[in-house]
């Protein structure tokens, strides 16, 4: 790639990125939940369980930063904190009924934002759209393996109290 199309490329990821900012912002004012807390909230919400290191090494957040976010989360009473059964020194973080509830109404805003915005694109355009990103995600992924290997590590985390769930995600 020449030097003017990575700065095009750049520039629209820049722009894509303050176009997605946007959109998680209006989601979190149409929410009784700030900014970051919308975004791990929205996290917690995925369908698996989780630990407060999980949920950093994935936000890629410092952990007393998403610890304190998450407490915030269990005063409001969105989220629900309980020691795994197989290893009490862990926790895991899932969403209250309260929170499911919220979750399922920010659910449907974001994925009715989404459908207008793709319904201004043809199928084709769609697909093609959905190809690039996944083409760009699993290129960016590559570069952070690549990275965490040259440092000296797997990049994998090793705190999940579930040595099955660790085994089945390596591939063991």
């Amino acid at each position: 790639m020449d030097s003017d199309s990575t700065s095009s490329m750049r520039e629209l990821l820049r722009r894509f990125l303050r176009k997605t900012s946007s959109e998680m912002q209006l989601l979190a004012n149409d929410s009784p939940l700030t900014l970051s807390q919308c975004l791990v909230f929205l996290e917690i919400g995925r369908p698996r369980e989780s630990t407060v290191g999980e949920l950093a090494a994935y936000l890629e957040l410092d952990k007393s930063t998403l610890s304190r976010t998450v407490d915030s989360l269990l005063e409001k009473n969105y989220a629900e904190r309980e020691p795994f059964a197989n290893d009490r020194r862990y926790n895991r973080i899932f969403l209250s009924e309260e929170g499911l509830e919220l979750n399922e109404s920010l659910d449907e805003k974001q994925e009715a934002r989404i459908e207008a915005a793709f319904a201004k694109l043809s199928p084709e355009r769609r697909e093609e759209i959905f190809r690039a990103f996944a083409t760009l995600v699993e290129a960016f992924e590559l570069i952070e393996a690549e990275a965490a290997t040259e440092d000296g590590g797997d990049g994998s985390e090793d705190d999940d109290p579930d040595p099955a769930r660790t085994r089945a995600a390596s591939g063991n």
